[in-house]
């Protein structure tokens, strides 16, 4: 089975931290019209060109950082600062909660 789906949203800076807000989006269904030669027969057509959202009026925000060297903990201590001090600068707007560290690693497992 495959699936398409688009991402509709804006990429951000802040310091060394990238935001991404997005909305994830889907290819609309198919619409049923009736064949002109049999009325009652229905076909589909092709599909609509426009991505509907999966989710009404649902974003994701994403807030990463990369870090050139993991090995490095000053660098990764740096990393997590600055996060954290954007996570305070964003409370009452919207809530941000700290993700598994390999969740963001593009790497194949």
């Amino acid at each position: 089975h495959t699936s398409t789906h688009h991402l509709k949203g804006h990429r951000l800076t802040h310091n060394s931290t990238s935001i991404l807000l997005f909305q994830p989006l889907i290819p609309s269904p198919p619409t049923p019209t009736s064949s002109s030669t049999n009325p009652t027969t229905t076909t589909s057509s092709a599909p609509n060109t426009t991505p509907q959202p999966l989710t009404p009026n649902a974003y994701i925000l994403q807030l990463s950082i990369l870090i050139t060297d993991g090995a490095k903990p000053a660098l990764m201590e740096r990393g997590v600062k600055e996060l954290i001090a954007l996570k305070e600068l964003l409370k009452g707007v919207v809530e941000v909660d700290v993700v598994e560290r390999g969740a963001l690693d593009t790497r194949v497992r």
